[in-house]
């Protein structure tokens, strides 16, 4: 829900992020957490509002509570705005690419890419986002942060000179592209350097040394640039101890999937963004039930997951996810009990009758419209839980995900494989997230060798990012040898190629890890799946942390809090659940029953420690 900052003494921060559908994806990982943290580290007085959606009229009304900063984390364009739709378009184009009216009269400025409520672009001008920063009189920002490249390249038609040039007293930008870990190394303690009383230009003169730390090169030191009058003034007139503070969304069991967009076209229906655009325009159209339907490993865990946040902002009440591929069959009773986050733990000893139409109601106020999002449906056995979802009231709604046609009615999206070209982007994105310098010249036996491999995977996600971790140690060519050689009919037959790659005691461990059903934690792995000779030694690390870079496993990072209320960063590791099949048939079934029974003693004593 969001708070209202106004009686807030500290100092404000407005953060907008930015990623429309239609634009080359930027990272997930946004800048927020680490301005954030920075704060943290001083202890300074602080509210962070996270504009959602990233609208212009989200953005002109929520000025007006009064912020200090406004950090926009997105992209900025020199080009000229559609009027009919708020797209934008190069110079050479006399009509809009999205709506085809006529642009004709149009003047070419810099603009700041914003999205529409279903995600697809919405520009604003740098003149018109100046406007919007000085609009509140009494409490104008001081300062406004562009995470976005090339924002203060161009001279006098730069959007960093045109803000200034329309009375914002000091703007950060960059005057060459730059990566995203860079922004937010620089974010980190230029945050924590305004939280402990610094001026804004003594505090970015403080900053920027960590970008040299990031890549021992000095030159990223010369991307970022502070300009203003204003630049000598502070945000906090002095250091004052106080808590950083940040609205939290409303999501409940939400998987922190990433969203890989940079591979995918914007046009639907056969890209992955325009399956997501299906499925966030189907959810704002008001259908009360949303099933995406695909093969396993295709991608319907990560665009739900997706939908679901990009959508957090329409449904007040909350985003409640469930997963049917757990160890329990998810039925009616466990739908329920995913509301005890709203009702408190005593909800889950009420009936169930009890139970439903107290949901129910919640689900129909309009002041509690909530998504409920059921994972891998296929798995549900209960005619409940489906009579449940099929009678959520309208505005609230159900989104599902199942690798089989339901008959339950609804609209129905079908996630297919990967194109060719999106495929093999999908291969040097994960290849490269391994190894930065990879692929970085490719010839053209490289890339011949590289579409047969990607054929050879038939567009499947998950299948292609197994592969792509590979070349480590293998070239495209020997790789293409094995597929020819062993060529893939099943999805199992697809993964194999990279289980062949992986030693004995790799493999052993990656049989035993089916006995999870959900993340677990490294003292868990140690605890369930080694045997009491092996559980101090280290081996068994460096075989998790090759499942890790092979892309058998992920690793997820999560924040949680200490005996002493602080907040600390954890880890735990994930199987894809089609992964988890996979390891569970390369597994001895007597080491797993014997591990299943090592798993309950060991999670029902931590449930009677905590």
């Amino acid at each position: 829900m969001s708070a209202d900052p106004s009686p807030f003494q500290g100092f404000r921060i407005l953060v907008i992020v930015s990623r429309p559908l239609d634009l080359p994806d930027l990272p997930n990982i946004a800048d927020q957490w680490a301005l954030l943290d920075g704060l943290r580290r001083v202890n300074a007085p602080a509210f962070l509002k996270i504009l959602r959606p990233p609208t212009v009229e989200g953005f002109r009304s929520e000025i007006l509570s009064g912020y200090d900063i406004v950090h926009f984390d997105g992209h900025g364009s020199f080009g000229i705005r559609c009027p009919n739709c708020g797209g934008l378009n190069s110079l050479q184009q006399k009509k809009c690419v999205r709506c085809e009216a006529l642009l004709d009269g149009q003047e070419a400025k810099g603009y700041f890419a914003f999205e529409r409520e279903d995600g697809k672009l919405d520009s604003l001008a740098a003149e018109e986002l100046a406007e919007i920063v000085k609009s509140v009189a009494d409490r104008p920002a001081k300062l406004v942060f562009l995470s976005a490249c090339e924002s203060a390249k161009g001279g006098d038609a730069s959007l960093q000179k045109v803000l200034l040039n329309n009375g914002v007293p000091a703007v950060l930008g960059m005057n060459e592209s730059i990566p995203a870990k860079a922004t937010m190394a620089l974010a980190t303690p230029f945050y924590a350097s305004l939280g402990a009383g610094m001026a804004i230009a003594k505090a970015f003169e403080n900053a920027l040394p960590s970008l040299k730390r990031l890549e021992n090169d000095s030159k990223l030191q010369n991307i970022p640039t502070l300009e203003g009058t204003g630049k000598d003034a502070k945000i906090l007139p002095a250091r004052v101890a106080g808590k950083a503070s940040f609205e939290t969304e409303r999501l409940f069991g939400v998987p922190g999937q990433e969203f890989v967009g940079d591979y995918i076209r914007g046009n639907p229906p056969g890209g992955r963004k325009g399956i997501l655009s299906q499925t966030m325009n189907a959810l704002l159209d008001g259908e009360p039930l949303v099933i995406l339907t695909g093969h396993g490993g295709i991608g319907k865990t990560v665009l739900a997951a997706e939908a679901a946040r990009r959508l957090s902002w329409h449904y007040a009440g909350g985003v409640f996810w469930r997963s049917a591929a757990g160890a329990e069959r998810l039925g009616l009773e466990e739908m329920l009990n995913a509301f005890d986050n709203v009702f408190g733990p005593q909800f889950r000893t009420y009936p169930q009758d009890r139970k439903r139409d107290q949901v129910l109601g919640y689900l129909r106020n309009l002041d509690t419209v909530s998504l409920l999002v059921v994972d891998n449906a296929e798995s549900i056995q209960d005619k409940n839980l489906w009579r449940f979802l099929k009678s959520i009231p309208r505005p609230s709604a159900a989104l599902v995900t199942t690798r089989e046609g339901l008959t339950h009615g609804g609209q129905n999206i079908r996630v297919v494989e990967m194109e060719l070209g999106e495929a093999e982007k999908l291969f040097f994105k994960e290849a490269r997230r391994h190894f930065p310098t990879w692929g970085v010249h490719p010839s053209q036996v490289d890339l011949a060798n590289l579409g047969e491999i990607a054929r050879s995977m038939k567009g499947h996600p998950l299948a292609i990012k197994l592969t792509a971790a590979l070349v480590a140690n293998r070239s495209l060519a020997s790789i293409r040898d094995d597929l020819r050689k062993n060529p893939p009919h099943e999805i199992s037959d697809r993964f194999d190629i990279s289980y062949r790659s992986l030693n004995q005691s790799q493999r052993d461990l990656f049989g035993r890890l089916a006995v999870f059903f959900d993340s677990m934690t490294e003292d868990a792995i140690r605890s369930i799946c080694l045997e009491e000779d092996q559980r101090n030694q280290t081996d068994w690390e460096d075989d998790l942390g090759e499942l890790e870079r092979m892309s058998f496993l992920d690793r997820v990072e999560i924040l949680s809090q200490n005996d002493s209320d602080k907040e600390v960063a954890l880890h735990r590791y994930r199987l894809h659940p089609l992964m988890r099949q996979y390891a569970e048939s390369k597994a001895e079934k007597e080491t797993l029953a014997k591990l299943r029974a090592r798993a309950a003693v060991y999670f029902m004593n931590y449930a009677q420690n905590y």
